[in-house]
């Protein structure tokens, strides 16, 4: 069994467990895709539908357009939560890339009057950031975005 995972601009990654020996089309009938000839990529590399695939691809949709190959992975960490993988291009903002869940997962990250529930820290660095932060990814793999609930007033100050 490997496990793949399909990645379109505009819409939440996808992972599908597969027989060994899959191939692209074979992905694509598991995801209700039509395979368009030459807006298919694998490591930035135009695929067939007969390619075989491996464990723990990227596969991702375009369109024939620039900058189609700068596409990477944003993991949002939260908690006690599996935390949901978004596409996003270099350049997308925070804030541009959470645009893309679904209304069911925008729930758990807006609260009731339209602000984000959360901080976002980055990575290991733990560096706050805000939701207009630019994302670029210089190795095009993945952000890790580690989501804090935001808590006003909890923060004590210490004697000196």
């Amino acid at each position: 069994m490997i496990v793949v995972k399909l990645i379109q601009l505009g819409r939440e990654n996808r992972e599908y467990a597969l027989e060994n020996s899959s191939t692209v089309e074979d992905l694509f009938d598991a995801a209700e895709e039509n395979f368009i000839q030459g807006n298919i990529t694998r490591s930035h590399q135009i695929v067939s539908p007969e390619t075989t695939l491996r464990d723990g691809d990227r596969i991702y949709i375009g369109t024939a357009v620039k900058g189609n190959q700068d596409i990477f992975d944003v993991n949002f960490l939260r908690f006690g939560d599996q935390g949901i993988s978004l596409p996003a291009e270099n350049g997308y903002t925070i804030k541009k890339t959470l645009e893309q869940l679904s209304d069911t997962d925008k729930e758990k990250f807006y609260r009731a009057d339209g602000k984000l529930a959360y901080e976002f820290r980055i990575g290991n660095s733990g560096l706050p950031v805000g939701e207009d932060f630019v994302l670029n990814s210089p190795n095009l793999e993945s952000i890790r975005i580690i989501c804090t609930q935001r808590m006003k007033g909890n923060f004590y100050k210490l004697a000196a």
